[in-house]
């Protein structure tokens, strides 16, 4: 809990401190009466992510960072990351399956993880990648996940937060993710400059159940 600086009692006897927690309201704009109204009941929460059925719900609590998923009316609640590790940015697979999203360490590295939608240990994309990765997604067959690689640590005044491809690398983007998408490249990079680029990685054949 961050802490404001002391300040001593007039008797010298005590000190005054003030403490707070940053807590987010989640909530969502209703289209008749266009107010803002909560959302799973209000929980603090970011980073909102819909299954493509409508019927499910995947985010990340706020300040703490732990991914959930959940019905839409809240029920069926289910935590899929823990801390320290800190989650960013989730996305259904197609098939509503699956979750893919990146999370922080607490020495600022980011990496990408799959996570099945009922549970269980997160599965890092490429672990044996040394640079960040972030921002995933999945392409429409849910066969590969798209992603940008920087090489910096995203901590910031000792908070993670997401880093974005800066503007020099959108130009030509889609040209090559569209190319990247339907082609049967394995992993690709796009040729834009410095660190922020944008990849391609192919999943593995989903097992038939």
């Amino acid at each position: 809990m961050p802490l404001s600086p002391p300040i001593p009692s007039s008797d010298g006897r005590k000190i005054f401190v003030v403490g707070r927690t940053i807590r987010g309201e989640l909530v969502h704009c209703d289209s008749k009466s266009g107010k803002l109204l909560p959302f799973l009941q209000g929980i603090s929460a970011e980073y909102v992510n819909f299954s493509r059925d409508g019927q499910w719900v995947v985010y990340v609590s706020f300040p703490d960072g732990s991914l959930w998923r959940s019905k839409v009316d809240g029920t069926e609640r289910l935590q899929l990351s823990y801390p320290p590790s800190f989650a960013f940015m989730p996305r259904w697979s197609p098939d509503g399956r699956s979750i893919a999203f990146f999370a922080l360490d607490p020495n600022g590295k980011a990496a990408i993880f799959t996570v099945p939608q009922d549970g269980g240990t997160p599965e890092r994309l490429l672990p044996d990648e040394a640079a960040n990765q972030t921002d995933p997604n999945w392409s429409p067959d849910g066969s590969k996940v798209i992603f940008s690689r920087v090489g910096q640590s995203l901590l910031h005044d000792s908070h993670p937060r997401p880093c974005y491809p800066s503007a020099h690398n959108v130009a030509g983007l889609a040209e090559f993710l569209l190319a990247a998408l339907v082609a049967r490249w394995t992993l690709c990079t796009c040729n834009q400059q410095k660190l922020d680029k944008a990849h391609v990685v192919r999943l593995p054949d989903p097992e038939v159940d």
